[in-house]
């Protein structure tokens, strides 16, 4: 008799479809001969692939810790900013550094030191630390991604505009294209 909702249909809702790439497609954006801002943003969407498709929001928040020094400057290790309130433990997550991933990080990267952020220009060097400022300029940080990966598919003619998202479902649909168990 209470209830607010009696009588309310919510309508069935379309299924959300991701988008991802697959590898050629991957290797067309990686080896494209583009000016060196966008090769940037290139580089940086192959580092989040790479990482499971690693968010811009860990992106800007990957630091070199105890861990990273520990293991020789072999990984990096963070706990994933979209889970770390809402899972009863904080799942940490490595990111091995070889081949692609060291070279992003040697060539966009700063110099290894205690405490410091592997891409401080992500959050910009004035960032004064307030959870406003992270949060636009994570949102500034997509943006730019996005534009020019888009520009770069303009420029490759692909049938599709890319965009960060496309990381973490590119990934995983090519994971399990290659036999990788889903829980990977």
């Amino acid at each position: 008799a209470n209830n607010p909702m009696k009588g309310v249909k919510i309508p069935k809702g379309r299924r959300r479809t991701y988008d991802s790439i697959d590898i050629p497609t991957i290797n067309r954006l990686r080896t494209a001969d583009v000016e060196d801002f966008l090769k940037q943003s290139i580089d940086l969407w192959v580092f989040s692939y790479l990482n499971g498709g690693m968010n811009m929001a860990d992106m800007v928040e990957l630091e070199y810790n105890d861990h990273y020094f520990r293991t020789g400057g072999k990984e990096l290790k963070f706990i994933r900013k979209k889970t770390e309130d809402t899972t009863a433990e904080a799942v940490e997550i490595l990111v091995p550094v070889y081949g692609e991933i060291q070279r992003v990080i040697e060539k966009h990267g700063s110099k290894p030191i205690m405490g410091e952020k592997v891409f401080p220009f992500l959050l910009g060097y004035d960032y004064n630390g307030s959870e406003e400022m992270r949060v636009r300029r994570v949102e500034q940080a997509n943006q730019k991604m996005r534009k020019h990966l888009h520009k770069v598919c303009k420029q490759l003619e692909l049938p599709i505009m890319v965009g960060p998202s496309f990381a973490r479902h590119s990934f995983k649909t090519n994971a399990e294209h290659k036999g990788i168990n889903n829980t990977y």
